[in-house]
């Protein structure tokens, strides 16, 4: 397998599964946060000059059986899959664990992955997401720019397209998620 240096695109893919389980359906909850991400992502955009890239969508890590995979799906795509629960704010896993396989591009192992953990000042043995966004960065020749919040700028994976907020998920049994806001 050859490691990507970026990291492309996946438009117009839907959710697809081989598993038994039935497409899950929104609920009131899940409009209301749809509806907050787009305000974020307006409010984020609104403030970038003309001539600075927009915040288009997430940049997705896969964790599957030791690999680490990634695309970035547009802001639309997203939506169609979030969740909220309990104050807690989800991305869901957008495309079926099947897809990821075919569809995303191999960035590294995990072990790879853990091994510039350990590298890295101040990151704790839980957070994947932070070292796979500066990972990222690192393997495109970018500077990370991590902040804690999408309205603060976000954790951002740049590619020629624009912007991309990075989320990072564990597939596995359960439906992988990646947390977009706790209240």
């Amino acid at each position: 397998m050859k490691t990507t240096t970026t990291v492309n695109n996946i438009i117009n893919v839907e959710f697809a599964t081989t598993s038994n389980r039935k497409p899950r359906i929104q609920n009131e909850q899940d409009l209301l946060l749809v509806e907050k991400i787009q305000k974020d992502f307006a409010t984020f955009n609104a403030t970038r000059e003309p001539n600075e890239k927009k915040l288009l969508g997430f940049c997705i890590g896969f964790e599957y059986y030791g690999k680490i995979y990634c695309a970035c799906f547009p802001l639309e795509n997203v939506l169609k899959r979030v969740k909220r629960n309990n104050g807690v704010d989800k991305i869901v896993q957008p495309i079926g664990t099947q897809q990821v396989l075919d569809l995303c591009d191999y960035i590294c192992t995990f072990d790879e992955l853990e091994q510039y953990k350990s590298r890295m000042r101040g990151t704790t043995a839980k957070d994947n997401g932070t070292t796979f966004q500066k990972y990222l960065a690192k393997i495109g020749h970018q500077k990370a720019e991590l902040t804690r919040s999408i309205i603060e700028g976000g954790d951002m994976y740049e590619n020629k397209a624009g912007l991309w907020e990075v989320k990072y998920m564990k597939l596995g049994t359960s439906q992988a998620s990646a947390m977009y806001h706790k209240k």
